[in-house]
């Protein structure tokens, strides 16, 4: 049997801003509205979730997550 496997990371120039984790972190701040059921969704603590999203924002043109 075949299998594809990869991951997706997001990039901004010489900057990371997350891989699959973080993606999943902002589609469930987005369905839940909420950092703490967000982060409870994906099996991160809130302060890992405030962290990421604090690395995300940080070198962002735009901002992520208001």
């Amino acid at each position: 049997m075949l299998e594809l496997d990869g991951s997706i990371w997001l990039r901004s120039g010489a900057q990371t801003w997350g891989g699959k984790n973080r993606i999943d972190l902002l589609a469930q701040i987005d369905a839940t509205g909420s950092i703490t059921a967000a982060a409870r969704a994906v099996g991160m603590s809130y302060k890992g979730a405030w962290d990421a999203l604090g690395a995300m924002n940080t070198p962002a043109d735009g901002t992520p997550v208001l």
